[in-house]
């Protein structure tokens, strides 16, 4: 992440995909539950800053790492939300076995990415704010990947 950030427990609330996907009325899935799992954030400056990144990462029973991202794909595509929002696959395949940076457009210029990459039955997902470029994220991923 660089200097200056802190550790901390906990990646709760609401910046998952699922969060996301949810709140454009996109298709409903089921995640799976993980065999294992821990989040974290790290936070850089005063709390009003809102300057942090947040993950989590999951053990999952063997293929359901790999069937959830696969999900995820079908489920981007077929989502249609109403008005000025959207959302999409920005890249896939920059990271681990598998990965996808999915941008999810709330209107109005609220822009939210997620970074999802899967490293065999390991899957890891990653939120920050404020939101960093494409590329930013994607190197985001390879370096959660290197870590798994």
């Amino acid at each position: 992440m660089g200097s200056g950030y802190i550790a901390g427990a906990g990646a709760g609330g609401d910046w998952t995909f699922e969060f996301g996907a949810v709140a454009l009325g996109c298709p409903r899935g089921s995640k799976p539950d993980p065999v294992a799992e821990r989040g974290r954030m790290l936070r850089k400056g005063q709390p009003q800053d809102e300057n942090f990144v947040l993950q989590h990462t999951g053990r999952y029973a063997a293929g359901e790492a790999a069937r959830y991202l696969d999900e995820i794909r079908e489920r981007v595509s077929a989502c249609s939300p109403d008005g000025a929002r959207s959302v999409r696959i920005a890249a896939q395949g920059f990271a681990g076995d598998e990965s996808v940076l999915v941008v999810f457009d709330h209107g109005g210029g609220q822009l939210a990415k997620n970074v999802l990459v899967r490293k065999g039955d390991v899957l890891t997902e990653i939120f920050s704010k404020p939101g960093r470029s494409d590329s930013a994220s994607r190197e985001l991923g390879r370096k959660a990947a290197a870590r798994i």
